[in-house]
């Protein structure tokens, strides 16, 4: 799918997220390294956005050249992980917000690359 036929907002937020999911992968790796200090107690408690934010990258860099399957994994991760904080108590609404704007990024992605090709 050429580049011109994207939308600019779905274009931004990626590349915001393209920006983003690799910092944070860093940020909780320093955590579970012990090098950063960390907000969440315990370095067991990073493993889960370690696993997202890594899965995130893969997915946005796949999304931004195209690929249907990168939406679907982000997908994924994200309905995962809020299951899994849901089901363990540690849900809050600023991740139930983002995952609701992921849900609509990936909604328009889907929309506006529904003729492209895997």
């Amino acid at each position: 799918m050429s580049e011109a036929k994207r939308d600019p907002i779905v274009m931004a937020t990626l590349v915001l997220l393209a920006i983003i999911s690799p910092l944070g992968l860093i940020y909780c790796l320093l955590g579970l390294a012990g090098g950063q200090s960390s907000p969440v107690a315990g370095g067991s408690n990073l493993l889960l956005p370690t696993a997202w934010f890594g899965t995130s990258a893969l997915s946005v860099f796949a999304m931004l050249r195209g690929r249907r399957w990168g939406a679907y994994l982000l997908g994924s991760a994200t309905l995962l992980i809020t299951l899994i904080d849901i089901a363990s108590g540690t849900a809050t609404w600023g991740g139930a917000s983002l995952g609701l704007v992921i849900a609509v990024m990936i909604m328009a992605y889907l929309r506006s690359n529904g003729d492209s090709a895997d």
